[in-house]
């Protein structure tokens, strides 16, 4: 069958078109990029909405969170579905899905080829060969999510990934018939942005301008006044300021104990900042 289109979660999420259309890297909401990814990574397999309602927003009662998602669905849809076309989602009253006909998975092609890679029934050469083709698809598995859920697929993925090595290691290499130098594409080390920035230039310029100046600032504020969003776009406006810039995740760290090792890892393990990324600090007009 036909692929019609591909969702890529292997990296940064994106969805690239059989027909030629620009392919969409950017979603209108940070809700709607982490539904096409769940549904991405169980494409044919129909979710209840009331799950899907708990694991997106939880702490939302049944009849807003219904609204919710069918709001996010009706966005893909028209991000994805131009022309008022219904064949990439399958949804009804109960359930949702995303088809598995004709939309490809990066993740699920990597998949195939690393379990035909380890498959010692096969030749060395065909093994290598899966292997190698599943390694080039490779890339840190669902760029900037932190959800439960999404933690547990990348820790899964991971442990692939690092069999797929492993086990290409230990094969005898494949015939070279021409070399190719290439150099690997820097990645950003922030957490990919789902939509775009607007509305607070201000502020971030404004952040910006007292880290000049400060060596250490605190954003406060309720939850889900996107504070994280905010700091992100101020290091991403202010690269070429800074030796390197990293991103540190506490959210999830169960004891106050564990902040400095976390802080010290990240600063110790992170390499320079890419220099395709770096931007010079300018102030909004």
């Amino acid at each position: 069958m036909t692929t019609r289109c591909e969702v890529r979660v292997l990296g940064q999420i994106a969805v690239t078109f059989a027909d030629g259309r620009e392919p969409v890297m950017k979603f209108r909401t940070q809700k709607a990029a982490l539904l096409l990814t769940y549904l991405a990574l169980h494409a044919g397999k129909a979710h209840a909405r009331e799950f899907l309602i708990e694991l997106l927003w939880p702490e939302v009662d049944t009849a807003v969170g219904r609204n919710n998602l069918s709001t996010t669905l009706s966005i893909l849809r028209r991000q994805l579905e131009p022309g008022g076309g219904k064949d990439l989602f399958i949804a009804n009253h109960t359930t949702v899905q995303l088809s598995a006909e004709g939309v490809g998975v990066d993740a699920r092609r990597f998949e195939v080829l690393v379990k035909r890679g380890l498959h010692t029934r096969l030749a060395s050469a065909e093994r290598q060969e899966a292997l190698q083709e599943a390694l080039a698809l490779w890339a840190p598995p669902l760029a900037g999510i932190y959800d439960d859920w999404a933690l547990d697929e990348q820790a899964r993925l991971e442990a692939l990934a690092d069999q797929a090595r492993e086990a290409s290691e230990s094969l005898p290499e494949l015939a070279v018939t021409e070399t190719v130098t290439t150099t690997p594409a820097a990645a950003d080390p922030l957490p990919v942005a789902f939509s775009r920035f607007l509305g607070r230039e201000k502020e971030r310029d404004a952040i910006g301008e007292l880290l000049q100046t400060t060596r250490l600032i605190t954003l406060l504020g309720p939850g889900g006044v996107a504070k994280t969003r905010l700091a992100l776009e101020v290091a991403r406006a202010s690269y070429d300021a800074f030796a390197r810039t990293v991103f540190a995740s506490l959210a999830e760290l169960p004891l106050p104990s564990l902040i400095v090792p976390t802080l010290r890892r990240a600063l110790t393990d992170a390499p320079p900042p890419p220099t395709r990324w770096r931007s010079s600090w300018r102030r909004s007009t």
